[in-house]
């Protein structure tokens, strides 16, 4: 099991910078705390593209595409 780890809004950022190259990172919570927002700052500080993806519309297939 990948460990939880929690975090304050102030500690996400040097988090980020030091996991997210090299382990995917999951940002969990209820609706509208922003976290979409704050992946997006976070690429933008960094001058990277940032693409938001909504699970909940999505299917598996528009993410690993469809089987041959």
């Amino acid at each position: 099991m990948t460990p939880q780890t929690t975090l304050s809004i102030q500690q996400v950022g040097t988090f980020l910078l030091q996991v997210a190259p090299v382990r995917p990172v999951f940002i969990w919570g209820p609706p509208g705390i922003g976290k979409s927002s704050l992946v997006e700052q976070f690429a933008q500080d960094l001058g990277l593209e940032c693409v938001s993806l909504l699970g909940s519309q999505l299917a598996l297939e528009d993410l690993i595409g469809i089987p041959t």
